[in-house]
């Protein structure tokens, strides 16, 4: 179980790491830094399963936030007279 000592050490750093980045993307991709350091740094088949079972928790949830995004700001904006490329560059 060294290697699973190392990855929970490594945890709060990483977190902490995605709360300073700005927590929402970040934060996805924090949970797939950890899923990717089971993946690689377990030495066992049940610890590299979950790590690429987390890898993909990640991965999912980032693109469900992100298709959320896009179409709540960009598809159907709030104004929809406002062009977002152009008043984003101001």
């Amino acid at each position: 179980m060294s290697d699973v000592g190392i990855i929970l050490a490594a945890l709060p750093i990483m977190l902490i790491t995605a709360l300073l980045l700005g927590f929402e993307p970040p934060f996805y991709y924090g949970i797939s830094l950890l899923g990717f350091s089971f993946w690689n740094f377990g030495e066992s088949k049940n610890v590299k399963l979950v790590g690429i079972l987390v890898c993909f928790l990640g991965l999912a949830l980032f693109s469900i936030c992100f298709i959320h995004y896009y179409i709540n700001h960009i598809i159907f904006p709030e104004n929809p007279f406002e062009f977002r490329f152009i008043s984003s560059a101001f």
